[in-house]
């Protein structure tokens, strides 16, 4: 029988995972660590008495862009979220980790129904998001957001002995689907967000503004892209646009970003990046931005009620903010603390919080510095010993 491992990770590719790897093997070198990123599982750490794991597991997905998107709600993503699944559940009997940790639902999901026979003696669900909503959704999307996935939830949520949650209100938001307390054990929050800064982050004068993560529909780059030639022609301001397209979509918005930029001619104050795997890489690209944007059009999507990973990412690069009420409740932390600007979702609002973050660099740096003095990150080791009942 194969010998047990301490700690079975499965979590989402972010732009910390270089901390959360180097902690994880602080607290044991024995430990398995997988990130799952757009269209991968990727294996970052094994122990060495471990053979036959896969460094890369790739989904499969056809060629052509039309039919995957027509296909994916209903058979890709179904196989993709198999594949994750019981991936994991093979890991997990085989190797009989002392703890789990995950923040994918669906692995969590399976981890719960396994979770005594396999003998897990510490199950970590970083839930994080709720992803059911009222909201326009295709019968597919309908099925798997407000059906499946709450289920799923619901067991991962009852069974783990530690739930990271970003904030209060996704607990408010399970009680009400359910129309009930879900019973919990020990349930954290990232709420105020905790941050550790980067070693490339700088306070020298910057001259860029940022936008990471996927280009959705209601990312309000709209509303920024026809102030940029008086940006760039005033303070040779330009805007870096840092992000995949949206991998299903017959038509990502991303595409129509970019033909929105060449036919206006914004080339010269626009610059596009994909997805940058190498964090070094990724904080060098944005460490001479003064402003990042997160400009939800919506004050009622999904991300109303999380803190988006966005945030974190320019908090780490000392990077102050330029955001919309969409982003939820850490809004108001952002008021408090002056660690940038909160406007709604308006062209109008736009320009003068950028020349006033541009001019005062040094007061919103010094603010996101005393900020994340003040609200710390847990370490693995505090995190694994507060759900095995150690402090």
């Amino acid at each position: 029988m194969a010998k047990r491992v301490n700690l079975l990770l499965c979590r989402l590719v972010t732009y910390d995972q270089g901390w959360f790897i180097k902690e994880a093997l602080e607290y044991s070198d024995n430990s398995i660590l997988y990130f799952i990123d757009f269209d991968k599982i990727v294996l970052k750490h094994k122990p060495d008495h471990i053979t036959g794991l896969p460094h890369v597991i790739y989904y499969p997905a056809p060629k052509n862009q039309k039919f995957y998107s027509l296909t994916h709600p209903f058979f890709w993503a179904p196989v993709h979220i198999l594949i994750l699944s019981f991936f994991f559940l093979y890991i997990a009997i085989r190797f009989r980790p002392k703890i789990v940790w995950t923040d994918s639902t669906w692995v969590g999901g399976l981890w719960s129904i396994f979770k005594k026979l396999i003998g897990f003696d510490c199950f970590i669900y970083d839930a994080r998001d709720w992803l059911a909503s009222d909201s326009k959704q295709s019968f597919f999307s309908y099925f798997a957001n407000n059906v499946v996935w709450p289920g799923i939830d619901y067991l991962a949520t009852v069974t783990s002995d530690l739930q990271i949650n970003m904030t209060g209100k996704v607990r408010l938001m399970r009680n009400q689907f359910w129309k009930k307390k879900v019973r919990q054990n020990l349930v954290l929050y990232s709420d105020p967000l905790p941050i550790k800064i980067a070693k490339e982050a700088t306070d020298d004068h910057k001259t860029n503004i940022c936008y990471v993560g996927q280009i959705r529909e209601n990312s309000g780059l709209e509303l920024l892209l026809p102030l940029m030639p008086k940006l760039y022609e005033t303070n040779r301001i330009k805007l870096k646009i840092i992000g995949p397209a949206t991998p299903y979509h017959r038509k990502p918005h991303k595409n129509k970003i970019i033909d929105l930029v060449n036919l206006n001619g914004f080339k010269n104050c626009v610059q596009f990046y994909d997805w940058i795997d190498c964090e070094e890489e990724f904080h060098n690209t944005i460490k001479d931005c003064f402003c990042g944007i997160s400009l939800f059009t919506s004050d009622t999507s999904y991300s109303s009620m999380v803190i988006p990973g966005k945030i974190s990412v320019y908090l780490q690069m000392v990077i102050p903010l330029l955001v919309t009420h969409g982003n939820g409740a850490f809004t108001e932390v952002i008021k408090k603390y002056e660690l940038g600007y909160v406007i709604h979702p308006r062209q109008d609002e736009i320009m003068d919080p950028i020349l006033n973050l541009y001019k005062q660099q040094k007061y919103f740096s010094s603010n996101i510095r005393n900020y994340a003095g003040k609200y710390t990150e847990k370490t693995v080791t505090d995190y694994i010993n507060l759900a095995s009942k150690k402090i």
